[in-house]
């Protein structure tokens, strides 16, 4: 009954209609004084073995130039709350992409420069760094997913009242606490396709997450403790707050737009091999 109660949560709401129901697409934006701005969208996809593609794109501005940006996209299972495979792809020169192991008690990550003129075929692409980790010894009922698929989970962390996490980094697994704080009705502004301004009642809920490592990196170029706003019924991102690396200092990311409509998925190279872990990568 729980599982499938926090399925319903991750996926479509709960009973109480929620405007943000459905949702295939979240904006949120912040700024950091006037000179720096921060922008995150988040498309989600029914995926073709039953679980959720999210596709987010980031980035930060200074002074009206982009200082970075970011294209990441993540498949995982809601129900086991398991990650099988993520790409990011950092501007037009770099990528990075982990998978799980066969039986899933290991998983890769491997980092490659993309030529130009070869950016959507991973056969040229050049491997720069390849690391491969452990997960023995983890809890059955742990969440075990890379952190842009925590932005799939809100709903269930927040209906659970929180949880532990294991988020599968670049540099090996980190232990994260959620918890759910401060609950709250509130209404927020924001634009619809063709520009409509709308405002919308939504029952928030309040989700901290505390990495176990001082400083680890959550989501959304965040680090440390990080605070985070859901609506309650949709499981969809309203707020983010914490400190952003890249634009150095505490930024707020608030929804300025969503979308319901169907959306077409980007077209992404699959750098990933045919079955499991390569032989070729090893431990750190």
């Amino acid at each position: 009954m729980l599982l499938a109660a926090a399925l319903v949560t991750a996926v479509a709401g709960t009973a109480a209609a929620s405007p943000l129901e459905g949702w295939t697409l979240l904006r949120l934006e912040g700024r950091k004084f006037l000179f720096a701005k921060g922008i995150a969208e988040i498309e989600r996809f029914p995926a073709e073995d039953g679980g959720i593609e999210l596709a987010v794109r980031s980035e930060a501005r200074i002074f009206g130039a982009t200082a970075g940006e970011r294209l990441a996209a993540t498949w995982f299972d809601p129900l086991r709350r398991r990650s099988d495979r993520w790409l990011e792809l950092a501007g037009p020169e770099k990528a990075r992409a982990g998978w799980r192991a066969g039986d899933g008690r290991r998983y890769a990550v491997v980092s490659y420069d993309r030529p130009r003129g070869a950016e959507q075929d991973p056969a040229r692409w050049n491997r720069r760094e390849e690391r491969s980790f452990g997960l023995d010894g983890i809890p059955p009922a742990w969440a075990v997913v890379e952190p842009y698929a925590l932005l799939g989970l809100l709903g269930q962390l927040a209906a659970e009242g929180g949880g532990r996490v294991t988020l599968l980094t670049r540099s090996g697994p980190i232990q994260v606490q959620a918890a759910v704080g401060s609950r709250q009705e509130s209404t927020v502004r924001v634009r619809t396709p063709g520009s409509r301004r709308r405002r919308l009642r939504l029952r928030l809920v309040e989700v901290v997450l505390a990495p176990a490592e001082e400083g680890g990196r959550t989501l959304l170029g965040m680090s440390g403790k990080t605070r985070l706003w859901v609506d309650g019924d949709s499981g969809a991102l309203v707020r983010i707050e914490g400190w952003h690396e890249r634009l150095r200092g505490r930024v707020r990311l608030e929804l300025t737009s969503f979308s319901a409509e169907r959306r077409r998925r980007p077209e992404l190279p699959e750098p990933w091999p045919a079955a499991g872990l390569d032989a070729g990568i090893e431990s750190p």
